[in-house]
């Protein structure tokens, strides 16, 4: 059985009882007769005449963050869950900047929506904090089956052992590159069985000063995530992603990955921090300046307007112990103070079900969680680009450096020490030893079991 998230339609309207109507056809006979059936026929009739108006409805309030073309498609999911259940209305509350900090606000207020997008960063400190309902009572009641689920959807909302949230997707890191570039410069395009020592050869080629004068015109890549070298090389960051308890960054396989990174920026074969940071990490790639880019599918419709020339997308090259890729995450919650568990519940199962995830696919951002839609024309059918299958591949060997609460102060330590890495302002080992350090202090003084 595939994962099954179905409903029954909610029936919160107030119907009169039959002991209500028996009581009225009990009167007298004559006048009291008449006056009964006056009295049963004027019920009907405001039931009727309530019924046509509109019966009450139950309100829930939705927050999403995203484009004005995202909200659209918030809107068609909506839309398909009211009609579906015409005794519940949801309103959306657009959070277009700032979002986690806002929907925190309202939670710790209680104000928080019925219903909330939770994007995978933010999510543990909502559950942490108790803004969350615990869905897995739920779950177990409706008897959801996520065997039709790739596992690393299910996985990373796991917050200590629970399931607070029901995931949307998990789209991962995929190699976007630029068939003209490579046409012009007689390479071969990139393909699955590129390695890391491939990726860097193909930077060396695709790299032009064509003047001399100093000033790369062209750069083979856009390129910054250590991280992801890391787990390529064997390395990582913390021993364990969901039950952190030391720092392994300083080790033998995670210092040589950090090596071959900063290599790529000694050799100034990727665009150095300086020139990312003037013209846009994805802005460089949509204007043809470099030949390799690395992000998600939420960038397939800023790509979908490139003009210029033809592009594709691969998975991430390959290391010594083999692929893994940053993945992200978005997946729907009902807030714990919600005064519609039921109705909420049942907007989010559907949303995170295949009929939801079908809509969704509809804003082209999305890589579904469901293996049978994944694998499906619907989804591998869409175009651009051609190589739909890498982002799907990104289910399989996704990762992130944890799981826990603080997993954002530990991102923003490493974005600190990188940059310097990236602008030659320290070497490797040191870097290492700095993100250790700080690292460590965090893991001593939060509770991240």
């Amino acid at each position: 059985m595939i994962l099954d998230f179905g409903f029954a339609i909610l029936d919160l309207g107030l119907p009169m009882t039959a002991t209500e109507s028996h009581g009225i056809t009990r009167k007298a006979w004559g006048l009291g007769v008449l006056c009964a059936s006056v009295c049963f026929c004027g019920l009907l009739a405001v039931g009727c005449s309530s019924r046509r108006a509109g019966a009450a409805k139950t309100i829930l309030k939705f927050s999403i963050w995203g484009t004005p073309s995202q909200v659209q498609v918030e809107q068609l999911v909506v839309d398909a869950f009211e009609a579906l259940h015409p005794d519940v209305k949801v309103d959306i509350i657009h959070i277009p900047s700032r979002y986690p900090d806002k929907v925190m606000t309202m939670a710790v207020g209680g104000t928080a929506p019925d219903v909330m997008m939770m994007e995978i960063t933010s999510y543990p400190a909502f559950a942490q904090k108790g803004a969350l309902l615990n869905l897995e009572p739920f779950i177990q009641r409706d008897n959801l089956d996520f065997a039709d689920v790739y596992p690393l959807a299910v996985d990373a909302f796991r917050y200590r052992g629970q399931l607070y949230a029901l995931p949307r997707d998990i789209s991962g890191h995929a190699m976007f590159y630029n068939k003209s570039i490579f046409d012009k410069a007689g390479m071969a395009y990139p393909t699955d069985e590129w390695t890391w020592d491939d990726f860097r050869e193909a930077c060396r080629k695709l790299t032009m000063d064509s003047d001399g004068d100093g000033l790369v015109e062209q750069y083979g890549a856009v390129f910054g995530d250590f991280q992801t070298l890391m787990w390529a090389f064997g390395g990582d960051v913390l021993d364990n992603p969901h039950s952190p308890t030391r720092c392994v960054i300083t080790e033998p396989r995670a210092l040589a990955a950090l090596e071959f990174g900063v290599g790529l920026f000694r050799e100034k074969v990727v665009a150095p921090p300086e020139v990312t940071r003037d013209q846009g990490w994805f802005q460089m790639f949509e204007t043809g300046r470099v030949g390799m880019f690395f992000s998600g599918r939420w960038m397939t419709p800023n790509f979908k307007l490139i003009k210029g020339f033809e592009w594709d997308v691969t998975s991430v090259p390959k290391g010594p112990v083999g692929r893994a890729t940053r993945h992200g995450g978005t997946a729907y919650s009902v807030s714990s103070k919600t005064r519609h568990p039921e109705a909420a519940w049942e907007f989010v199962k559907f949303y995170s079900g295949p009929e939801g995830t079908r809509i969704a696919l509809q804003g082209g951002r999305t890589t579904p969680i469901y293996k049978s839609i994944a694998l499906a024309p619907e989804f591998l059918g869409q175009r651009p680009p051609e190589n739909m299958m890498a982002f799907v591949k990104t289910m399989e060997f996704g990762r992130r450096e944890c799981y826990v609460v603080e997993n954002a102060l530990i991102a923003d330590i490493l974005a600190r020490r990188f940059e310097l890495l990236t602008l030659g302002q320290t070497q490797p080992a040191h870097a290492a030893r700095a993100i250790r350090k700080e690292v460590e202090a965090l893991l001593a003084s939060r509770d991240f079991r």
